[in-house]
């Protein structure tokens, strides 16, 4: 067996800890799992229905600093680049619509906000980190993946959805 030299591996962590994600997803380069979950505005979404579109799945919460952070620059980048085919929707994972919609209206949110009441999509998603953000491409498979919103991530989901809006 090959071993890897220690700084190969220092490298590596701490890489991996300045993005913000982890070794590696079981999800990234497979199916992004569908759901089917209702809006603030009381409307169902069902993931499916945006095959052939890019996604920008933030799971968030109204308490959480970091998605405050967040999801106004997502809701930059929709404006930006929703011609190209970039749709950008929210998970709200505590599931209260009041506070949901609190947070849309004080942010200026005019993405879908879906509300996962029982956690189902969390579970699913297998959050452990808010926010978690996927790209998610045209097949609807997981791009990329990045957890926290630290430092710079604003630029790598950036970068990553102009590699995605360039295919």
């Amino acid at each position: 067996m090959k071993r890897v030299p220690v700084h190969v591996l220092l490298t590596m962590l701490i890489a991996s800890l300045a993005t913000g994600t982890a070794w590696s997803s079981a999800l990234v380069d497979q199916p992004a799992p569908d759901f089917a979950l209702r809006g603030i505005d009381g409307r169902t979404l069902r993931l499916s229905e945006y095959r052939s579109e890019i996604v920008l799945l933030s799971f968030a919460s109204d308490s959480c600093a970091r998605c405050r952070k967040a999801l106004p620059f997502f809701e930059e980048l929709q404006r930006q680049y929703q011609g190209a085919g970039l749709n950008v929707i929210a998970v709200d994972i505590e599931g209260d619509s009041n506070q949901a919609n609190g947070l849309a209206m004080e942010l200026g949110l005019n993405f879908p906000i879906l509300l996962d009441t029982d956690q189902s999509v969390s579970r699913l998603y297998d959050l452990n980190q808010l926010p978690l953000t996927l790209l998610i491409d045209r097949e609807g498979r997981v791009h990329s993946i990045n957890k926290g919103f630290r430092g710079d991530s604003g630029a790598q989901i950036s970068a990553e959805l102009a590699q995605l809006l360039a295919d």
